[in-house]
């Protein structure tokens, strides 16, 4: 009967043996040890650790004169655009185009911004009387707080970029002007009158290339929501404006506590 234990003694010497091997460190050499094995005292992580310095952000304010446009929401259009990108943008609105829809409501709840143009667009504040002036102001403030109520309005831009200094000084917002003019106001007259696809998109490209050939950081940017041309430019703009590292962002956001009442500003250079 002995000899059915010697199995059970033979896998005891050998575990023994096994134990002698690995306290003694294996029986590799050191030009014999598996790539796996690691050396003593060796760096195992192949990890490396990249640290990059945040790159700054430019920021631009775009902004759109002259809306809203209901008719066909494009208005609506432009700040479903601005939303795919988590940009934000201001709309300097006719009062008396306000009625009708929801535009305005629509661009506040999407972070938008809203600011006075005139009331009838056809008024020019370096001109025109003290109780025209006024009305024009008073009256879109009425327009806006209607479709949003309580609102806050705090910036102002004249019709044709036009006002006197005294009209500053005195003027309950702040008045923005701009820096970069796409010009697509040029664009729009000439936009769909018999032209070919090729000529009608090398006219929305000149809207685009009008704002990058001269964009820097701060800048704030002239386009009007009233056109077709400046929607389809505006697609291509922001695909633009994001691939070159841009945040879009509303004036007040691009000037945060700088703006005051009484004051013209062009860009945030100014």
């Amino acid at each position: 009967m002995i000899y059915q234990k010697r199995p059970a003694f033979r896998a005891v010497v050998f575990l023994l043996l096994l134990s002698a091997i690995f306290s003694l460190g294996g029986c590799y050499t050191e030009k014999e040890r598996p790539a796996y094995l690691p050396i003593p005292g060796e760096e195992t992580s192949t990890e490396e650790t990249v640290t990059e310095e945040p790159k700054p952000t430019k920021r631009v304010a775009l902004t759109y004169d002259d809306g809203p446009n209901h008719y066909d929401d494009r208005t609506k259009k432009i700040v479903d655009e601005l939303d795919k990108y988590g940009y934000h943008a201001t709309f300097f609105v006719v009062g008396n185009r306000i009625a009708g829809g929801d535009s305005v409501s629509y661009a506040v709840e999407k972070g938008n911004e809203i600011g006075i143009h005139g009331y009838t667009h056809t008024v020019y504040y370096d001109e025109c009387t003290e109780d025209d002036f006024r009305y024009e102001l008073n009256m879109t403030e009425q327009a806006i707080q209607k479709q949003v109520p309580g609102y806050q309005v705090n910036l102002m831009r004249p019709v044709g970029g036009k006002i006197t200094g005294h009209r500053v000084e005195t003027c309950p917002y702040s008045v923005i002007l701009w820096s970069v003019d796409s010009e697509d106001w040029d664009t729009a007259n000439r936009y769909y009158t018999g032209i070919s696809d090729e000529e009608a998109d090398a006219r929305i490209n000149n809207i685009v290339e009008n704002i990058m050939s001269s964009l820097s950081d701060g800048d704030i940017i002239l386009m009007h929501d009233i056109y077709e041309s400046t929607y389809d430019a505006t697609k291509i703009l922001l695909a633009r404006l994001y691939a070159e590292g841009y945040d879009v962002v509303t004036v007040s956001e691009l000037f945060g506590d700088g703006l005051a009442k009484g004051k013209i500003y062009y860009s945030a250079d100014t």
